[in-house]
């Protein structure tokens, strides 16, 4: 019966990692047919593709923190952000990192566009399709950039649910940051 259960934690952790990867792999797909949209107008206009600059970043703002969730608890934080500080050609995407106490720990994360602050306003993303990210089984911890995560609000909101375990609490470690993006396009 233990090696069913590792062999099962095994096959869930390869599916989140087999996710993550093809996630980003979607990011930088749209990157790179942005990249090349750009330097064919260049060439149309005469330009020199060599010297148009690459995708610039601007930090909007960082955070990071901790929060410790209880057994069979929730927790979250919402993330906001001024959008004087963005110009209308430039896009923000939310930039996340977070690590478990004990790697061996996980959670249920999830991510959702504008503020979530009840299980009710949580019903209400994911029916309405503001749920980025929904139960997602990280053991660890996980990174990742989320698109559109500002397009409700201008601001997001991150979940984890330790209600699976009866026991344990979770403390997460968290990183994020709203980085504007200018020269490219969602699709």
């Amino acid at each position: 019966e233990l090696q069913v259960q590792a062999l099962q934690e095994w096959a869930t952790a390869s599916a989140e990692a087999k996710t993550l990867a093809q996630e980003r792999v979607r990011v930088l797909e749209a990157q790179l047919r942005s990249l090349q949209q750009q330097q064919l107008g260049s060439l149309a206009n005469g330009t020199n593709p060599t010297n148009t600059t690459a995708q610039e970043e601007q930090v909007v703002w960082e955070g990071k923190g901790s929060l410790v969730i209880g057994a069979g608890d929730l927790g979250f934080r919402v993330l906001e952000y001024d959008s004087t500080r963005v110009s209308h050609t430039q896009r923000v995407i939310l930039r996340w990192q977070f690590d478990l106490s004990a790697p061996e720990l996980n959670v249920d994360f999830s991510a959702f566009q504008g503020p979530v602050k009840t299980k009710e306003d949580r019903k209400a993303a994911i029916s309405s399709g503001r749920a980025l990210i929904v139960d997602r089984v990280v053991q660890g911890g996980a990174a990742g950039d989320l698109e559109r995560a500002f397009f409700h609000q201008n601001s997001c909101t991150l979940w984890w649910s330790n209600v699976k375990s009866w026991v344990r609490p979770r403390t997460v470690r968290y990183t994020v940051q709203a980085i504007a993006v200018a020269g490219l396009e969602f699709e």
